[in-house]
């Protein structure tokens, strides 16, 4: 299945050494079942279907309890979106765990404008407490580094879904695996260059 997977490199270009406390992320994840209608109409009705899974374990899945249609029977949803961070530096890579509930980041700022939360005194470390439903999430990589002048590291992130939340353990490992995800992007290049073969053009003309 797709995914969405950046990648993000960090480079100390000074003459000293650095430690650096960063956040990298989303500041809303759409959980899994929920449609454009929901989003556009009911936003803040929708939300009392939100429901985080499988945080402890690092790799946090975000669904809708149970699909939220008007119709006579439950219909339980079991497929989920999935955060998945992890380093990304020499041969063994560590999942992060994220942090999903978007108050611990920003506080009281609702617009996303500023993490007020992080850069103020109250900023720990990983909150002591999250809410994990009736909310809408967030998905953000808390990261603590130390650079020596020159050196460079670095972390991942996919975001996809995942038909049962069972799966992902597996799922994980393969992913995080040692040039899995470079792999995948060489597979998706040529697959890109298969597909536009055969209207490629070359030009001198720079404007063109």
């Amino acid at each position: 299945d797709a995914a969405l997977a950046p990648a993000v490199r960090i480079r100390n270009t000074g003459r000293s050494s650095l430690s650096i406390h960063i956040l990298d992320g989303l500041p809303q994840i759409v959980p899994y079942g929920e449609n454009n209608w929901c989003l556009k109409e009911i936003s803040r009705t929708i939300e009392a279907w939100h429901r985080i899974e499988n945080l402890e374990k690092g790799v946090p899945v975000y669904r809708l309890s149970v699909d939220p249609g008007d119709r006579p029977q439950v219909v339980h949803i079991e497929k989920g979106n999935f955060y998945l961070g992890f380093t990304a530096d020499g041969a063994r890579s560590r999942i992060i765990k994220p942090i999903v509930d978007p108050d611990s980041i920003f506080g009281s700022l609702t617009d996303f404008s500023a993490p007020r939360n992080f850069i103020g005194a109250s900023w720990k470390e990983y909150p002591a407490y999250q809410q994990l439903e009736s909310k809408t999430p967030c998905g953000f990589l808390p990261l603590s580094l130390s650079l020596k002048p020159g050196e460079e590291k670095g972390f991942n992130a996919v975001i996809g879904t995942v038909r049962k939340t069972e799966m992902l353990d597996g799922i994980c490992r393969r992913v995080i695996a040692p040039g899995y995800l470079e792999a995948k992007a060489r597979e998706n290049t040529q697959l890109l260059d298969g597909l536009t073969a055969s209207c490629a053009t070359s030009s001198a003309n720079s404007a063109f």
